[in-house]
């Protein structure tokens, strides 16, 4: 059987399925993209804390973040932009900042969590339909309908088959994103705290 045999036996269930499997393929490679440390956290900019005095060239940092854009770069200048407000004030502007950058580096999460919970839903749903197909198929012309029959038992398996597919990968990649994210986000507090430790020392 191929695939669009597949959709076709599957019933109106499977274009729903196939659009959660779309959207899932399509949030996964662009979080793949997106997520990787060396655009999060570039090495030209970790660079700086070795090679520049931040409290004397403050300036020369922020031209620095200005090049080279990434999350880590804008929490950054937000503290050198900053810097003339005192510690806990600035602090807080960096604690903003960086809640503006995890919503971004968190950002399609969600669709996967729901394409992981409803995926396996919409699979039942299939499988209930095709049930239903089933026994009115029974009720009309009785059990000897075995071509009739299989079609029903078909689409039910199906669709509860490929539920499950999509489900099972799009909540395993929700988890080791969102475990990702933590890890970036700890490091970015962490050469935040460096940089606060550079101006304010």
């Amino acid at each position: 059987m191929n695939f669009l045999e597949m959709l076709v036996r599957g019933g109106t269930t499977m274009i729903f399925l196939v659009l959660c499997s779309v959207v899932s393929v399509g949030v996964i490679i662009e979080r793949m993209w997106f997520l990787k440390r060396s655009r999060v956290i570039p090495g030209r900019i970790i660079n700086i804390f070795d090679s520049v005095d931040i409290a004397e060239h403050p300036e020369q940092v922020i031209e620095r973040c200005e090049k080279v854009s990434s999350p880590l770069s804008n929490v950054l200048k937000t503290g050198l932009l900053n810097r003339g407000l005192s510690k806990t004030d600035n602090i807080e502007a960096i604690k903003l900042a960086g809640r503006t950058e995890m919503k971004l580096l968190e950002k399609h999460l969600t669709l996967l969590e729901i394409i992981g919970v409803i995926s396996p839903l919409l699979g039942l749903l299939g499988t209930v339909i095709g049930m239903v197909e089933i026994f009115s198929v029974i009720s009309h012309m009785g059990v000897g309908q075995a071509a009739a029959l299989s079609a029903g038992i078909s689409k039910a398996l199906i669709t509860t088959v490929v539920g499950l597919i999509i489900a099972i990968p799009s909540i395993v990649a929700h988890g080791y994103f969102d475990r990702k994210v933590d890890a970036l986000v700890l490091d970015m507090e962490k050469y935040a705290a460096q940089l606060i430790h550079s101006l304010y020392h």
